[in-house]
């Protein structure tokens, strides 16, 4: 075998042991939630497992805050919202104050997860920015149904540019439902005038809510997250009887989104959601361009023992960095280049 070869074969056997050790996670994560009784108690369990999946960088402070005006960090200047929508600030400790902005969309299929949930996402995303990342805490299905989170979004995003935040330095992010969100929060800040963000980052985003992508069946034996059956019954939940086709990001205006990286893994559900994204988004006269991994779970950015997750991070902050004009700060680096 030749060296090349040979490095090939052992990187792919090491990044399959990694996955292996993020299956331990997803296997532990399953078998707490089966002794759940009710909704409550599941969301309970992920916010105490979310640490064990990947803790923030140093370097980072993180303060809880929320949109009634507490003046802490980059959100001292944030107006109060009319539902005043929770957030979770990434602050690089040496952050400019003027450096770009990441509002990021948690995901947990409407009816799990907060903004505490992707803190070492959001913790390397501030440190490669020299920025700060946003994560919303959004309202959630079945108690909140559509369009609970689109509102609480878009008080989100039109409170950060009301606080002074230049919508140019603004890169908008989410992973799997929080993906979609970030598509129905952009083209509800669109119709309400407001300015669009520099870019948009998404992660395996969940967009099609008729769920009928063929690779909910072809991949149905490969990602060991997902599935058709839970992401139609997160959906239902959200939508609450209101119209799938209608309210899905995919079948939406798309047009003057701005440019877009797209990430997704080459064995998920949901790798046809970001193949029809794309190419309806291209259609639009969107810039946008996609990135499909092998030998990665579901939103894997936030699994701490990948190293494809530092990769795949770095990647989108290069991208958001370009959408801002913005150099890579001393030492942003966080992987080498996959």
């Amino acid at each position: 075998m030749a060296g090349k070869e040979r490095e090939e074969a052992e990187r792919g056997q090491g990044a399959r042991a990694e996955l292996a050790l993020a299956l331990d996670w997803v296997a532990a994560l399953r078998g707490w939630s089966a002794q759940c009784s009710a909704l409550p108690q599941v969301r309970e369990v992920l916010a105490r497992m979310a640490p064990l999946r990947g803790a923030a960088e140093p370097g980072v402070d993180i303060r809880q805050i929320d949109l009634d005006g507490v003046p802490v960090e980059v959100s001292r200047a944030m107006a109060a919202g009319p539902d005043g929508v929770p957030v979770e600030v990434s602050r690089a400790t040496a952050a400019d104050p003027d450096g770009p902005v990441l509002l990021h969309f948690h995901g947990g299929g409407f009816t799990i997860g907060g903004p505490w949930d992707d803190r070492l996402y959001l913790s390397r995303m501030a440190l490669a920015l020299g920025g700060s990342a946003v994560s919303v805490g959004y309202r959630l299905a079945p108690e909140h149904p559509y369009p609970a989170a689109v509102h609480d979004g878009t008080t989100a995003y039109r409170a950060l540019l009301e606080s002074g935040v230049d919508a140019r330095r603004v890169i908008v992010s989410g992973g799997s439902a929080g993906g979609g969100l970030a598509l129905l929060v952009l083209r509800e800040a669109r119709r309400l005038g407001l300015p669009g963000p520099a870019g948009l980052v998404l992660q395996s985003p969940l967009v099609d809510f008729t769920v009928s992508g063929r690779s909910h069946t072809t991949n149905a034996a490969t990602d060991p997250l997902t599935s058709r059956e839970s992401i139609a019954r997160a959906v239902t939940a959200f939508l609450a009887g209101a119209d799938a086709a209608a309210c899905s990001p995919l079948f939406g205006d798309l047009a003057a989104l701005p440019p877009t990286l797209v990430q997704v893994g080459q064995d998920e559900v949901l790798l046809d959601d970001t193949l029809a994204l794309v190419k309806e988004m291209s259609a639009a006269g969107v810039a946008v361009s996609h990135e499909v991994w092998p030998d990665v779970l579901h939103t894997w950015h936030g699994f701490g023992c990948l190293t494809a997750a530092r990769v795949a991070t770095e990647r989108l902050a290069s991208f958001a960095r370009a959408q801002t004009a913005i150099p890579a700060p001393r030492g942003a680096g966080l992987a080498e280049e996959k």
